[in-house]
């Protein structure tokens, strides 16, 4: 018998706006549920955040971009915490690594101090080895015009999504952090995440 559970575990996705995150977060947790598991979804927070302090949209531009940066950040990994301090896992569609993505490009775009983020980059990077598994879903398609009606909160610029893809990727491999790449259909995904919880962690296909 496993000594891993996976209510137990702490499952993260990254990758850039509309790589299907969320998608295959929440199939992984029906999947789970179905089979009579209790596992928590936690969906991203920054919407919430950012209608708190004024912001209609993700990507909008706030006055002080370090303040929303640091209350997404800590808004998620307080949900987090929340749930581990009482033996419970989880199963979300947001990364503390996609923090830095989202900082580094504000940063590039002269919207945030580069001088005030070295602490919360490390912030980020320290809680990104908290999880049991980090799912890394790269950039595979261009974004269609239907992609742009539906999913009009996300990053809807090929060349930022691109961006984004290689900075998260860049601080996996940098500061040799453990994940699983996945791709292909979202019951390819599902068949990959599958196969690697039972070959890690015992946990049942």
């Amino acid at each position: 018998m496993s000594d891993y559970s996976i209510d137990t575990l702490k499952i993260a996705f990254v990758g850039a706006g509309g790589t299907g995150k969320s998608t295959i977060a929440q199939a992984i947790r029906d999947y789970y549920i179905s089979s009579g598991c209790k596992i928590n979804y936690l969906p991203s927070r920054i919407s919430d955040i950012g209608k708190q302090m004024g912001l209609n949209h993700y990507n909008a531009f706030h006055p002080n971009q370090c303040s929303f940066q640091w209350s997404i950040l800590f808004a998620q990994i307080a949900k987090e915490q929340a749930l581990s301090e009482n033996g419970y896992g989880f199963v979300t569609d947001r990364c503390s690594l996609d923090y830095i993505a989202n900082a580094v490009q504000k940063i590039e775009e002269k919207k945030l101090n580069s001088s005030l983020m070295s602490y919360y980059f490390q912030i980020a990077r320290e809680h990104a080895r908290t999880y049991d598994l980090i799912v890394f879903i790269p950039v595979e398609f261009e974004n269609t015009g239907s992609d742009k009606k539906t999913n009009s909160w996300k990053e809807r610029d090929n060349e930022k999504r691109k961006r984004t893809n290689d900075i998260i990727y860049g601080e996996l491999v940098k500061n040799d952090i453990a994940y699983l790449r996945v791709s292909g259909s979202v019951n390819n995904r599902m068949q990959q995440i599958q196969e690697y919880l039972y070959e890690r962690y015992g946990i049942d296909l």
